[in-house]
This record gives C-alpha cells, sequence and structure tokens, in this order.
C-alpha cells in the first residue's frame, strides 16, 4: 500500500478524533510496504471505535489500552502477528480523543519504557491543545 493510501486510510479512521500532523507520517514509516497493512488498519479501527465509545475509562475495559499516570497520557497497543505497534493518545477537556506519537515496539518486551516518548508526546499535546483552544475562542 502507498503513502497516499495509507494517509487517506488513517484519516478515516481517525475522523473524530484530534491527531498531531506528525502521527501520520510516523505509522506511514512503520506500515508502509510492510505486507501487515490491511491487518493492522482492522485492529486500528476496533481500537479507535472503542476508544470513541469509552474515552477516558477505555483503558479500564480494555487490556491494550492503558492510563501512563503521568501527563495524561494514554498508551493504545496495536498488535499482530508481524507488528507491534503503540500510539500515545490523551484528551482535551471537552473529552475529545488527541492522537499523539506513533512507534514500532519491539518484540518480545514485558514491558514497555514509555521514557524518550513521555517529553515529545506532552509537547505534541500542549501544541495541540493551544489550537484547539484557540480554536475554540475565535
Amino acid at each position: 500500500m502507498n503513502r497516499d493510501k495509507i494517509i487517506a486510510m488513517l484519516y478515516s479512521i481517525f475522523s473524530g478524533l484530534i491527531c498531531h500532523e506528525k502521527i501520520f507520517d510516523e505509522i506511514n514509516g512503520i506500515i508502509e510496504r510492510s505486507g501487515y497493512e490491511a491487518r493492522f488498519f482492522k485492529v486500528l479501527s476496533r481500537m479507535v471505535i472503542f476508544l470513541k465509545a469509552h474515552l477516558e475509562n477505555a483503558h479500564l475495559h480494555h487490556n491494550q489500552l492503558e492510563s501512563l499516570q503521568q501527563n495524561d497520557l494514554y498508551s493504545m497497543h496495536i498488535e499482530g502477528s508481524n507488528f507491534n505497534i503503540r500510539i500515545l493518545y490523551s484528551f482535551t477537556s471537552a473529552r475529545v480523543p488527541v492522537l499523539l506519537l506513533a512507534f514500532f515496539e519491539r518484540a518480545g518486551k514485558n514491558a514497555t519504557d514509555y521514557t524518550s516518548y513521555i517529553e515529545p508526546a506532552t509537547k505534541r499535546l500542549e501544541e495541540v491543545l493551544s489550537i484547539y483552544e484557540q480554536g475554540k475562542t475565535s
């Protein structure tokens, strides 16, 4: 699957969510021409539907969603036979999910080390919320 098709699929799946602009290229860089694009999108779609339905409580009802208990960040684990991807997300004050950052996680880890991802995700959240709040007051 080429970049344009991947980005179009992501826009469709992420409809109704707020996304940091870099997340599209991060996901594309991970899955483009991987051979598992269709399976990835199937799992991602289910996870996003669940997130939209349960919002801040989603992590309480699904073991692939977890609260990082730092900076109001959460992690979505998208896993399949050939992929293991994390998406960090948060919420606006109006409870709209904000997808911030995506990364490939090496297989076989017992616990994910988020250390190098917390700071960039937090900065992206600040950027997105600043734009979101400006849009609400304009």
